[in-house]
């Protein structure tokens, strides 16, 4: 009888141990499986780090953006003055600055930490604008404003007031030796062509 009960007790352990090990093995797999899973919808839900977007307030009425090198101005009214302090978006790595409608003014030095600009798109709204603005933005070829706007209009990518009897700003990154002026141009200052490094005639 003896033998009988220890025949019976080694059976119903190892039965114990077999469930024991097929029930760990199923954890397993569902908390791989679960982990898989997770892993993945972080991976899509999370973005990516060139996608972040960040930004801030540049005037009372103003807002900026920053994305994948986009520096965005929205809103309305006048930006805040930065002739004596950095702008906000000073040490980011800009490529295109873009105003939007709305946005009247932009600051002396808004833009001059900001040397890797390459594009900049100005709205028909706006109605001034510092000739230091964009100093030091030696990669900036070209200055584009909206055709509506009443201010200021863009010649050969030069910002010129809207008479375009004298400019406003010429683009540091020119690297034409000679372009066209307006033939209605009346007044050009020297520090207008001081950062016309490749200038020689001015037809």
């Amino acid at each position: 009888m003896k033998t009988h009960e220890k025949i019976i007790t080694v059976l119903i352990t190892l039965s114990l141990f077999v469930c024991l090990c097929l029930t760990g093995q199923s954890v397993l797999r569902t908390a791989a499986r679960f982990s898989g899973q997770f892993t993945r919808h972080t991976a899509q839900s999370s973005p990516k780090a060139s996608e972040a977007t960040i930004g801030g307030i540049c005037g009372n009425n103003l807002r900026w953006t920053f994305a994948d090198g986009i520096l965005t101005i929205s809103g309305k009214g006048q930006m805040h003055d930065y002739t004596d302090a950095l702008s906000p978006w000073a040490a980011l790595t800009i490529t295109t600055v873009r105003v939007k409608e709305g946005v009247t003014s932009i600051s002396a030095r808004a833009f001059s930490h900001n040397q890797l600009v390459r594009h900049v798109l100005l709205p028909s709204t706006l109605k001034s604008i510092d000739a230091d603005a964009f100093a030091r933005t030696r990669r900036l070829p070209d200055i584009y404003v909206a055709r509506e706007n009443t201010r200021f209009t863009s010649f050969a990518g030069v910002l010129f007031h809207r008479d375009e009897r004298s400019p406003v700003i010429n683009p540091v990154g020119k690297q034409r030796i000679s372009y066209p002026f307006p033939a209605a141009l009346r007044q050009i200052t020297s520090c207008i062509l001081f950062f016309a490094l490749y200038l020689q005639t001015t037809p």
